[in-house]
């Protein structure tokens, strides 16, 4: 199978499927898109539940993209789940540390602020947990 779409038309064809002399078919070969893999979401139950996990690895891929609003709302989100089903969320102290650990990394403006408040809801969360 070929890398390529193959597009053929011509100039000045008209109704009755003759083409005139000065028409000449122009062929134009397209490239196939390419396949770009997802990132991979990591599935390890000791990183925190599949939402810590799903930032983590949003984090980790595209660094600088996410902003400190979109994280907060995503930990007010996680505490809402969390008081829900505890039990479901035993291990999302460590994780919500480690999603805080990056962020001090990344030191990118605001990421400082939204570290401490991850930092404060691991707290949180180990006290439940």
């Amino acid at each position: 199978m070929s890398d390529y779409a193959s597009v053929e038309s011509g100039w000045g064809n008209n109704p009755s499927g003759t083409s005139s002399s000065s028409a000449y078919p122009h062929s134009l070969s397209i490239p196939k898109p390419i396949e770009v893999a997802a990132p991979p979401i990591y599935h390890d139950p000791s990183l925190g539940c599949e939402a810590l996990q799903t930032i983590q690895t949003h984090i980790d891929w595209h660094t600088g993209v996410t902003t400190s609003s979109s994280l907060l709302t995503a930990v007010l989100e996680h505490r809402q789940a969390f008081i829900a089903s505890p039990r479901e969320h035993t291990t999302c102290s460590k994780a919500l540390i480690q999603l805080a650990f990056t962020l001090e990394q990344r030191n990118s403006e605001g990421d400082t602020d939204t570290a401490v408040a991850l930092r404060y809801e691991s707290w949180l969360v180990s006290g439940w947990s």
